[in-house]
């Protein structure tokens, strides 16, 4: 929905629909199944942020469900540079250089497996 007065974009999701957003649909019903607790709308930009972020403290990387965007199988390469090497004693070029059960092992003694 973009408002006229801003020009902004937002992101509106089921169950949170402002009273603007309903009133461009004359047919609008209310549902029982759409649960409501959803944020309210979110601007785009502010959405996107969520996809583009590339770096995560370890303390977000072990939050389930992880951040969105996030591949689970390689958590530990969305930490910082300085992080990792801080964790592992290596940089992420030498974690990669392990065998599959040692970074297995690594990973799941921080919580990222």
């Amino acid at each position: 929905v973009s408002t006229q007065s801003t020009g902004r974009w937002w992101v509106v999701r089921a169950g949170s629909e402002p009273p603007q957003f309903k009133a461009l649909f004359p047919w609008w019903g209310e549902w029982e199944e759409v649960p409501t607790d959803q944020p309210g709308p979110v601007s785009v930009p502010e959405e996107l942020k969520k996809f583009l972020q590339t770096e995560y403290t370890l303390q977000e990387l072990q939050m389930r469900p992880v951040p969105v965007g996030c591949d689970p199988l390689r958590l530990e390469q969305y930490l910082s540079p300085s992080e990792f090497t801080a964790m592992f004693a290596m940089t992420k070029k030498d974690f990669l250089n392990h065998q599959p059960w040692k970074q297995r092992k690594l990973k799941i003694q921080y919580g990222l497996f």
